[in-house]
């Protein structure tokens, strides 16, 4: 069965990208000039020295300071309030929330900043809780004391937006808009609702008035590409990305962009305009670790290799870049070059989880297997809620004839993570083979009722053929194979030569490898392939790609 990596570099970058509200957290910055003339402030040492420190971004000092003035004074709302911003900021919000509420029940009523800005942090939180209802009672709370603040209804317009009520996030927007005309986010929060509703040339004009607005604004930019590549004008969509990164090399949705639309529906395109910026800023590395992840996106290895060896010119210390060179050497089989380079990724950043299951999956395939078992021990043993250690160690164990502590393995890897289906696909396989039929067939149904999406699909097809419902197996892998070809070719091949039609797995094989397929020593084991093995054509093939594999590591080398 096909391997699988959990946890792919910048793979979960496209989704869901929130615009930032970015005044609602400069709230302390200027909060101790916030002071209203007709409330009687406490005078408390402590308070006075946390407030000061927090308008200032001093959190954890102010943090130290602000639990000292409750500790002399539980009546203290103004200290509770902002207590409640520093716990939110540090992801502790059932203390976020307790200081909100006591900031509320103490403060005075008149004090209608403060009440507005606790309001607005409890909200926060309870749409953190996925109580939607209750934040946007809140957020509206907020809103009426103090109507004249525009971040307020970038909150609320959030929220709207969420739930798909565009109109009133429209409101919301427009409303930051004409309270202050120079909130980027109004104009940013109606080119995305915009976008939401495929309006994408009325979504643009908006977002071209942020960037005029706010040129250095990343998000600008990489929102706007969303649009024109949803108007397949790849070109602009390409230049808008980069004047995001340009901007900001964090910006997630840039990346993404890129590594996935882009480099899927304009690869030449993407690929030269990464080149020309490579002439422009030279010394920046990012760029050429794009164009390296473009290419080893279609399993272009010996190109991916050489534009990652340009960006680790400009940058040697980003592990990622070792990481990605290690994953393109192991393609193409150059198992001695990988572990070198995973090896430099584990040095530069040891606690990487990802990093180590490389490296054991490089010394599995390369044939290291004593140390790819020992090097899984280790990974169980250092991260025993990760469901991956046991699913790889489990294949590791399976593959050497220890199936019982295979299965196991794969039982703790469906308790940590019901989700992971290729845990379900080798327990039952692996129960398949020990003649516990029943059992077998419980996981094999479990895949059926969760791996239903054809693009998406990764073990539909194996399930329906050990269930003995061969038609159905082969409709599934055709219809995997119409939405995800080159990277379904393998599993086709397991599947026919487990049915017994070699020739046609035979034929996937090939097609397996015309498209960078190099993994020898896992072709050798996988049992799924066992029938493939003895069609007297398979040596040929694979003597075959292993002499291509050999010219491949020597131009890689020589590069």
């Amino acid at each position: 069965m096909k391997k699988l990596i959990v946890g792919c570099l910048l793979a979960a970058m496209a989704a869901g990208v929130a615009l930032v509200n970015a005044d609602t957290h400069r709230w302390g910055e200027d909060a101790y000039s916030k002071k209203e003339t007709n409330i009687d402030y406490p005078t408390n040492r402590n308070f006075q020295r946390g407030w000061l420190l927090y308008g200032e971004g001093k959190f954890d000092e102010a943090e130290e300071a602000l639990k000292k003035a409750v500790d002399d004074d539980n009546s203290n709302g103004w200290a509770y309030a902002m207590l409640s911003d520093i716990h939110y900021r540090k992801d502790e919000y059932g203390i976020a929330m307790s200081c909100a509420n006591r900031a509320l029940d103490k403060l005075p009523v008149a004090d209608k900043e403060f009440r507005a800005f606790s309001f607005n942090m409890r909200g926060k939180v309870y749409l953190e809780m996925q109580d939607t209802v209750a934040a946007l009672r809140d957020y509206t709370a907020a809103i009426g004391l103090k109507s004249d603040y525009a971040p307020y209804y970038g909150d609320r317009a959030e929220v709207y937006y969420r739930q798909e009520q565009y109109a009133m996030a429209d409101r919301d927007y427009r409303k930051m808009v004409s309270t202050d005309a120079g909130n980027v986010v109004g104009y940013m929060g109606l080119g995305r609702n915009l976008e939401a509703q495929k309006r994408y040339d009325e979504a643009i004009e908006q977002y071209d008035k942020a960037i005029t607005m706010y040129p250095e604004y990343s998000s600008g930019y990489s929102f706007r590409a969303s649009c024109y590549c949803s108007k397949k004008m790849y070109s602009q969509a390409i230049d808008d990305c980069i004047s995001a990164l340009l901007c900001d090399a964090g910006d997630n949705k840039a990346y993404a962009c890129i590594i996935t639309t882009l480099s899927d529906s304009a690869y030449v395109m993407t690929v030269a305009k990464l080149k020309a910026q490579q002439s422009r800023t030279p010394d920046q590395a990012v760029w050429a670790f794009l164009e390296g992840v473009v290419h080893k996106r279609h399993i272009k290895n010996i190109k991916a290799i050489k534009a990652f060896k340009k960006a680790k010119i400009a940058n040697g210390t980003n592990p990622s870049i070792y990481i990605n060179l290690a994953e393109c050497y192991e393609n193409i089989g150059d198992y001695e070059t990988a572990l070198a380079m995973v090896n430099n990724a584990l040095m530069l950043n040891p606690d990487d989880f990802y990093y180590g299951v490389v490296k054991v999956q490089i010394e599995d395939d390369g044939g290291y297997t004593k140390q790819a078992l020992a090097d899984a021990d280790a990974l169980v043993n250092k991260y025993p809620d990760q469901a991956y250690a046991y699913y790889k160690r489990g294949w590791i164990l399976d593959q050497n004839g220890k199936t019982d502590d295979a299965i196991d393995d794969m039982t703790m890897s469906v308790t940590l993570d019901p989700s992971y289906i290729h845990s379900y696909i080798s327990r039952g396989a692996m129960l398949y083979k020990k003649g516990r039929i029943e059992e077998a067939n419980a996981d094999f149904r479990k895949i059926l009722e969760v791996d239903t999406v054809p693009e998406q699909m990764e073990g539909a097809f194996y399930a329906y053929f050990y269930l003995g419902q061969r038609d159905k197996a082969i409709k599934a892998m055709d219809e995997a194979l119409r939405a995800d070809d080159k990277g379904k070719y393998y599993d086709a091949a397991c599947l026919y030569s487990l049915m017994g039609d070699t020739d046609k797995s035979l034929s996937y094989l090939e097609k397996a490898l015309q498209n960078g397929f190099r993994r020898f020593a896992h072709i050798a084991r996988d049992e799924d392939l066992k029938n493939l093995r003895k069609n007297p054509r398979y040596k040929s093939l694979i003597d075959k790609y292993k002499k291509i594999m050999a010219e491949e590591i020597s131009e890689a080398r020589k590069n």
